[in-house]
């Protein structure tokens, strides 16, 4: 019986090795290029994580300078425009853009908001912003320190539930 099966065989198999280096080849291609997805992906997520820690850390220096010039003249602290930083203030300054509010909360007290922008993409903008509350000790003395850094939202004359 095993005899009849061998000889008779003709062509009915033709072309299925053929099919199974087709579906191989197909199968390594979508690998492969699921492999070089990841690996570029990868790379802009790493680009995207260093370009947000440095705008945190230059965000965390116009911080500072505004702290210290309120330190130094509480009523010169005055809110600026958005600028580009200077290409002298450390790697891709060029594509950063900064920008310091100040809003006057008392007398004595002022918020300050250091801004830090920038654009990856045509649809991606970027921000870090940090906020801060600066205090006028002589302001806070000058008042007999009846001056509150955060006075309270609501009405406390009439108060609600």
């Amino acid at each position: 019986m095993k005899v009849w099966w061998i000889g008779k065989n003709n062509g009915a198999r033709r072309g299925s090795g053929t099919l199974e280096i087709l579906l191989a080849f197909s199968i390594l291609i979508l690998a492969i290029t699921a492999a070089i997805s990841v690996a570029f992906g990868n790379q802009g997520v790493t680009l995207d994580t260093e370009l947000d820690h440095q705008a945190f850390y230059k965000a965390v220096r116009e911080l500072e300078k505004a702290r210290a010039s309120a330190l130094a003249d509480f009523e010169a602290v005055t809110s600026s425009s958005p600028i580009p930083l200077d290409a002298d203030e450390g790697e891709y300054s060029g594509i950063y853009t900064k920008q310091i509010g100040i809003l006057d909360i008392s007398p004595c007290a002022k918020a300050v908001t250091s801004t830090i922008t920038w654009q990856v993409d045509v649809l991606r903008p970027q921000k870090v912003e940090l906020s801060s509350v600066v205090v006028s000790s002589e302001e806070l003395l000058a008042l007999g320190g009846d001056c509150s850094a955060l006075p309270p939202q609501s009405n406390w004359e009439n108060p609600d539930s």
